[in-house]
């Protein structure tokens, strides 16, 4: 499977992929990338992170 095609990989059939789950699934793409940690890619996390803690339960995130 292309790393692409991480974001399209979401649960539920036919159902479209929930922002919640595009953050999820770019968090996880970041973690799989080679060890060598840039700054980039940590702002990165950190974001995502924030992003999943905060709005873990809310509606807006389930779109």
């Amino acid at each position: 499977m292309k790393s692409a095609d991480k974001v399209l990989e979401m649960p539920g059939a036919n159902s479209l992929p929930t922002l919640y789950d595009d953050w999820q699934a770019r968090r996880d793409l970041l973690l799989q990338t080679p060890d060598r940690i840039d700054a980039l890619r940590q702002i990165q996390l950190r974001v995502l992170e924030f992003l999943l803690r905060r709005y873990r339960d809310a509606p807006q995130a389930k779109r």
